[in-house]
């Protein structure tokens, strides 16, 4: 569904942002995408964010792999390596 732009939601991601880099690195860039980065923008109520990474390598983290592990748990699906790539495919 979607709301009203709220004047908010840039603060709510910093919050986000801030709590990724602080479960990962510092360095990191953290990005709002999404309908909610659009000021002014009716959009769904979720803010999206995005974090960019020099090499597939570099991604495999200990973030990223909790991330994955609780999506397919919420969709009733094992855990699965990151850098296993095509298992996931196969479902």
């Amino acid at each position: 569904m979607l709301v009203a732009y709220d004047p908010a939601w840039p603060s709510l991601f910093e919050a986000l942002a801030d709590g990724i880099r602080s479960a990962g690195d510092p360095d990191w860039i953290v990005e709002h995408i999404g309908s909610t980065a659009v000021p002014e923008l009716r959009a769904n109520a979720v803010a999206a964010a995005a974090r960019g990474t020099a090499s597939y390598n570099a991604a495999k983290t200990p973030l990223i792999q909790e991330l994955v592990d609780a999506a397919r748990h919420a969709r009733g699906l094992p855990s699965v390596p990151v850098s296993d790539k095509r298992q996931a495919e196969r479902e």
